[in-house]
């Protein structure tokens, strides 16, 4: 009941070269914006609004902002509060 091992072994190098285009686009795009347009997002707006929401969040909890945009290794605690 399975599929023809041709059948399968055409999908799984579909599969492979659109991983391989995936991975080239993400790497043409993170260099794109590195060296020509020196900014951190691509699309200017809802990455780079909650990147500074975040930033603002953090700074209201009193704890340090994070070094750079591209390290995001910080955590916002959240604590539960009983409403009675």
């Amino acid at each position: 009941m399975g599929m023809p091992r041709t059948r399968l072994s055409l999908l799984l190098a579909v599969l492979a070269v659109a991983l391989g285009l995936r991975i080239g686009a993400a790497f043409a795009v993170q260099s794109l914006l590195d060296h020509h347009l020196h900014r951190a997002f691509l699309v200017p707006g809802d990455a780079e609004g909650y990147w500074e929401l975040g930033q603002r969040l953090v700074a209201a909890r009193g704890r340090q902002e994070p070094q750079s945009q591209g390290r995001r290794s910080w955590q916002i605690k959240v604590e539960a509060t009983n409403s009675m």
